[in-house]
């Protein structure tokens, strides 16, 4: 009969109706009840039952929540571990279907080494290590990723990568290399050599290396030599910080090259 089935079976056992009083041990072996039929589905099917893993994942997480309700930040940093741990622990290989996807973008992504390099910035990602995975990309130059990481952690974050974009992208005296520059409130670097670097644990320092010092006044005349371009790049591209940027401009047209 109807009242003999495994679902109809379910709804009797529930300790509901679910209110402020209820036991919360109840409910929680009555989920883990819930667990327990749909691994039995699971290991009497296999692959062949789908939506007894989905169930049962479903089952997991609100026994998570359930036993989980705090609003203490490290009981919450590890409910979301144990999920993350939870929805993945039938993923025998995690890069397996991240290959067959990046098959069919291959052509957008690059070389089989970004490609690589890509599901590794992926595995850093689905852990939660956005720092990490945007030290990472600027390692690797994923600059695409790196960027718009980088907007999600801070505006100090964006300006170090926007910085090491443009210094490893575009030559000394590029009007992109004055433009994305500025974007990122560095200006004041066009006019002497000194790069922004990143260690892997996202801490900057300044480096100075001789060859760096050696062509500082390379730089400048470079920037000098395309002045009229980058001019109107910065006229045309108006940031808080145009008007140091074009003054500074200005001071080493006259003391440089005896221009204006």
């Amino acid at each position: 009969t109807l009242a003999q089935t495994q679902h109809v079976s379910s709804l009797q056992q529930y300790p509901g109706p679910l209110n402020a009083n209820t036991n919360k041990q109840e409910i929680a072996k009555f989920v883990d009840q819930e667990i327990y039929r749909c691994q039995y589905q699971i290991e009497a099917f296999g692959s062949l039952n789908p939506r007894a893993l989905a169930a049962k994942q479903l089952w997991q997480l609100m026994r998570l929540l359930l036993l989980n309700d705090s609003i203490n930040e490290q009981v919450i940093n590890n409910t979301v571990l144990s999920i993350k741990t939870m929805l993945l622990e039938h993923k025998k290989d995690m890069g397996s279907w991240t290959n067959d996807s990046m098959n069919g973008a291959s052509s957008a992504i690059g070389s089989i080494e970004n490609q690589q390099d890509v599901i590794r910035l992926e595995k850093l990602l689905i852990d939660g290590k956005i720092e990490e995975a945007t030290q990472y990309a600027i390692q690797t130059k994923l600059w695409a990723h790196a960027i718009l990481l980088s907007v999600m952690i801070d505006k100090k974050t964006y300006q170090k990568v926007v910085t090491a974009f443009a210094q490893s992208s575009f030559p000394e005296g590029s009007p992109l290399r004055t433009l994305y520059m500025m974007f990122a409130d560095r200006g004041d670097l066009l006019f002497h050599n000194a790069t922004i670097e990143m260690d892997q644990y996202g801490n900057t320092f300044t480096s100075h290396s001789r060859q760096q010092q050696q062509s500082q006044q390379e730089q400048i005349t470079k920037l000098c030599e395309n002045w009229e371009e980058n001019l109107s790049m910065i006229v045309a591209n108006r940031t808080s910080a145009s008007g140091k940027v074009i003054e500074k401009l200005g001071d080493s047209l006259w003391k440089e090259s005896n221009l204006v």
